[in-house]
């Protein structure tokens, strides 16, 4: 739950950054993740945006949703609502 209020329906993308941790903060943060209780630990933050670019000082591989988009230095993530489909069963 690296997102524990995301909403498929809203129209927002959820991001959670975590920074300037080290190894070992990662290794006691990285569990409570399991139930969403991460976010409240310093270094991690929760963002919502309809539009993101991620840009990289350099190249490296992208991969979107388990298909390769090459090797690149940007990319931008949007949600388009209308394209989401969810199979449950």
């Amino acid at each position: 739950m690296f997102c524990p209020d995301a909403d498929y329906k809203d129209g927002f993308l959820d991001i959670c950054v975590a920074g300037n941790l080290s190894k070992p903060n990662v290794l006691r943060i990285l569990p409570t993740a399991y139930k969403g209780n991460h976010v409240h630990y310093k270094g991690i933050d929760n963002y919502r945006a309809k539009k993101v670019t991620v840009v990289a000082d350099t190249p490296s591989p992208v991969h979107a949703d388990g298909e390769s988009c090459g090797i690149r230095t940007e990319i931008t993530v949007t949600q388009d609502i209308k394209q989401l489909r969810v199979i449950i069963g």
